[in-house]
């Protein structure tokens, strides 16, 4: 089976409803948290203590209940983790009607999409996915980049986002733009903010690449022969 990975955004304005309360649920609700999902609805008779100490904190909204038909109709994705594989099956044959996206715990042929494990360092996201039939390879191989992505790689990332708005107008053709960013992702940026350098230094060293890259790009100025103007090459 062919999958298409992509990492989803603005989960905050997005309703998210899990089905299940125990630590496999409380696992995935971590998760939502961690990616900034705000409307998060837990529906299950029992919590964990964990999530029933977020419930206590209005971070995540509780029904103690069990599922009932029409409980994920309105949600933008849903997850079930239910105890129970008849239910989790009944979560997502709803969701499939309703068009709402779904990933059922432990049964690949039932999910939507597949949550994956992530190495995670501000904007800056690695994630590994094995199409949910090894979910314990993926965790031992994040285990491993865990340790070797550290908070300078989140530094970079929120350098970048600051740069991003500008670039359109320094770079106005899309090649030029691309090389651009090629060479500021081989300009060694990583060490440097390892090294301990100030944001000015490092701020410095992007503006002389850029710089570098808009003497590539801009034409000659044109000469004067007989009063036509000619570019040097």
């Amino acid at each position: 089976m062919s999958t298409y990975p992509i990492i989803l955004n603005r989960l905050e304005e997005q309703l998210v409803v899990v089905v299940g309360g125990g630590a496999i649920a409380e696992e995935k609700v971590l998760s939502l948290l961690d990616a900034g999902a705000e409307r998060i609805t837990v529906i299950s008779p029992r919590l964990t203590h964990a999530l029933a100490r977020l419930a206590a904190e209005a971070r995540i909204r509780w029904e103690k209940r069990p599922y009932r038909r029409g409980d994920v109709g309105n949600a933008f994705m849903c997850i079930a983790a239910a105890d129970d594989p008849a239910i989790n099956r009944a979560v997502a044959e709803e969701a499939r009607e309703a068009r709402v996206l779904v990933n059922v715990v432990d049964d690949p042929a039932y999910c939507d999409f597949y949550a994956t494990s992530v190495v995670r360092r501000g904007g800056f996201t690695i994630s590994i996915g094995t199409d949910g039939q090894m979910p314990a390879l993926a965790a031992r191989l994040r285990a491993q980049l865990d340790r070797g992505f550290g908070p300078e790689y989140a530094a970079l990332i929120d350098l970048m986002r600051e740069l991003r708005p500008t670039m359109r107008r320094r770079f106005p053709d899309a090649q030029e733009r691309r090389r651009a960013w090629r060479a500021l992702a081989h300009a060694r940026l990583i060490p440097l903010i390892r090294s301990g350098a100030s944001r000015e230094t490092v701020w410095e060293r992007i503006e002389s690449i850029l710089q570098e890259q808009a003497e590539k790009t801009t034409p000659s100025r044109p000469a004067r022969d007989n009063g036509r103007e000619v570019y040097k090459t």
